[in-house]
């Protein structure tokens, strides 16, 4: 069991790198639980032989590296245990997204919130569902039943993708349970919602007939006037224009309060206050002042310029983390692990306790003082007198702060980052060269 392959995963595109305007997210609603709706996966009516009724097709995993998956079937029409707890579960949560919607509409903040929160719970529990029938350790642990629901799940995607592209749209990017699609050119916003609407509504209705089954719903969630891809899955940034919840949002909104970001530094809990700050102006740079190439590029040099010289707040620096188990446990001691070695050995002196299992701490990067150094400057501290006697490393700091975090956005648009590493390098347009 330990060898076993991982059951296939969700369905994910390769993201369409670059800057991108009036882009249509259309999510299927609940996805997974719906393949358990819409196919009747579940454990009562799986039979490995082609039933004479109505059925779904699923597969097997294969179980090592080489061998191919076994096919499945789901007797379709009969009562089934998982789902019956789905349905539930699903009906629940439409009931608190509409209670949010006339809360939201009544303007009661409280109450809108707090029936989001409410059917952001049920979400989680009813999404849970995946993953306890595709564990090992659990009774409700099943390959042929998680492998089933994923297949399902690819299967919608990829119908989803070539029929937008069908229609003559380009799809941008894919991942799990939606699709992004870029919206035509010269359309009014008013234009873009119908379209957007409209595709959505026809995915919706093709699948429904193809299944049988009103579960499966492809709904539009947003619209996002501008759109920043990486060329790595689970990497964008974008504006909100519209959304289903609150309709159209006004140009007026700074871009910190219409934000969809993913997978860039300014969402990890563990990095330092002006590398989400400096992302953050990035987008604001690009999204709403509309800044060109080169007055980015200033900025940033500038910036990057004064942290390594040591002309900024310190404190803006100094990253946090939490040690989830005992150092002794890692493999490999990575960055501010070897910190926490480095502060027990020399730190934890005197009365001071040592880090322990459960605890926050700060860390940076320095490069002399009265103690051994772990490789790579990295030490950590409760508070900054305990490393009062050390010579930070503004070098290093800032490129791990700022140089790494702004390159991974110049990267997307094309823009060079070398000048990013050597701040006094001359930034040149090709009019530069232009003799008139």
């Amino acid at each position: 069991m330990e060898d076993m392959e991982k059951i296939p995963g969700a369905w994910v595109l390769i993201p369409e790198k670059g800057l991108w305007e009036w882009v249509y997210l259309i999510d299927f609603k609940s996805l997974y639980p719906s393949a358990v709706m819409t196919a009747d996966i579940g454990y009562e009516n799986m039979q490995w032989e082609k039933p004479d009724c109505d059925y779904f097709e699923g597969e097997y995993p294969p179980e090592k590296e080489g061998e191919e998956a076994v096919p499945v079937y789901f007797r379709k029409g009969e009562k089934n245990a998982l789902r019956e707890i789905v349905g539930e579960l699903l009906e629940s949560r439409a009931e608190y997204k509409r209670l949010q919607k006339e809360a939201i509409a009544a303007g009661d903040d409280a109450l809108a919130k707090r029936y989001g929160m409410d059917e952001l719970n049920t979400k989680i529990i009813v999404n849970s569902v995946y993953g306890a029938t595709a564990s090992k350790v659990n009774g409700w642990g099943n390959r042929a039943v998680g492998g089933s629901i994923t297949k399902f799940g690819r299967e919608a995607l990829e119908f989803a993708k070539q029929y937008a592209e069908g229609e003559g749209y380009t799809v941008l990017y894919g991942d799990t349970d939606s699709i992004y699609v870029k919206g035509p050119e010269n359309f009014t916003p008013e234009q873009h919602l119908e379209a957007a609407t409209k595709l959505a509504d026809e995915i919706t209705m093709l699948l429904q007939l193809e299944h049988n089954s009103e579960y499966i719903v492809a709904e539009l969630e947003m619209i996002l006037d501008k759109m920043m891809f990486a060329d790595v899955k689970k990497k964008y940034a974008g504006r909100k224009k519209w959304t289903d919840k609150h309709g159209w949002l006004d140009d007026e909104v700074p871009f910190s309060e219409r934000q969809k970001i993913m997978g860039y530094e300014y969402r990890r809990g563990n990095s330092a206050p002006i590398t989400k700050q400096e992302q953050m102006k990035f987008f604001t740079l690009i999204f709403d002042e509309n800044k060109s190439e080169q007055e980015v590029y200033a900025h940033y040099t500038k910036i990057i310029d004064d942290a390594r010289n040591g002309r900024l707040e310190v404190e803006q620096f100094y990253r946090r983390t939490r040690l989830t188990k005992p150092v002794e446990n890692y493999k490999v001691l990575a960055s501010d692990k070897k910190g926490v070695v480095w502060f027990n050995e020399h730190v934890a002196i005197d009365g001071e306790p040592p880090i322990g299992v459960g605890e926050y701490y700060r860390f940076t990067r320095v490069k002399n003082g009265p103690t051994a150094i772990p490789e790579g400057g990295y030490v950590v501290f409760r508070d900054p007198s305990q490393i009062a006697d050390y010579q930070l490393d503004w070098q290093l700091i800032a490129d791990t702060t700022l140089v790494m975090p702004i390159r991974n956005l110049f990267k997307p648009l094309g823009w060079d980052t070398d000048i990013l590493k050597n701040p006094k390098r001359k930034f040149y347009r090709i009019e530069d060269f232009v003799v008139v």
